[in-house]
């Protein structure tokens, strides 16, 4: 199960994350987000460092993703199938992300499928993420495609159960993004917290 932490911009917290076993972070490369990454943070070769990008230039994604070391992009934006191809060109691992509300339409993203690794199913609110709502979890029983997903959206401390639920029902849920519940402020995550998921969703 993939626990992603992501809108990270803190050395010593990504630090003591790596320390706790989180092996995927969230890097924010967004102006208008409060976790935008001003400086580039090292993390240990087996952690996987996830560029975030909202409608960005190809050539400006690219460009960070080889400077800070990602090997894999979410996208969060309006991006296109063939933005996503273009991208999967350079050898990066691609997660697109969907903000879901009543009225979402998963067949949106069949014309997507062969050109990502992952889908991520966010919140549809205000920001483009990081709005630390949750989205009805039932409506993820009509996803019928091929490709597995993370959960994202307003994911606290109170979710376990529910979550382990949905990974042993038959969704193609690889695992869940949480960002906004479990910080102190922007960008600076509560440690305690995130243990304490972990350790909830491990029993």
């Amino acid at each position: 199960m993939i626990v992603k932490v992501c809108g990270n911009t803190c050395q010593s917290t990504v630090d003591k994350l790596a320390k706790m076993g989180i092996d995927t972070l969230g890097f924010i490369h967004h102006k208008s987000s409060p976790r935008n990454l001003e400086q580039s943070i090292r993390c240990e070769k087996n952690i996987t460092k996830i560029g975030v990008f909202v409608n960005t230039p190809i050539d400006k994604v690219t460009a960070l993703a080889a400077a800070n070391h990602y090997t894999t992009v979410q996208l969060h934006g309006d991006e296109s199938p063939a933005y996503c191809e273009h991208i999967s060109t350079n050898g990066l691992s691609i997660i697109k992300a969907f903000s879901v509300d009543e009225g979402f339409d998963f067949t949106a993203t069949k014309k997507y499928e062969q050109h990502v690794d992952l889908f991520l199913f966010d919140t549809k609110g205000s920001a483009r993420g990081g709005n630390g709502v949750k989205f009805n979890w039932d409506l993820l029983h009509a996803y019928s495609g091929s490709r597995s997903f993370l959960l994202s959206g307003g994911i606290d401390n109170q979710d376990p159960k529910r979550i382990k639920e949905l990974m042993e029902s038959d969704l193609k849920i690889a695992g869940i993004d949480i960002n906004s519940k479990f910080e102190i402020r922007p960008g600076v995550k509560d440690l305690s917290k995130i243990k304490s998921l972990i350790e909830d969703l491990k029993s």
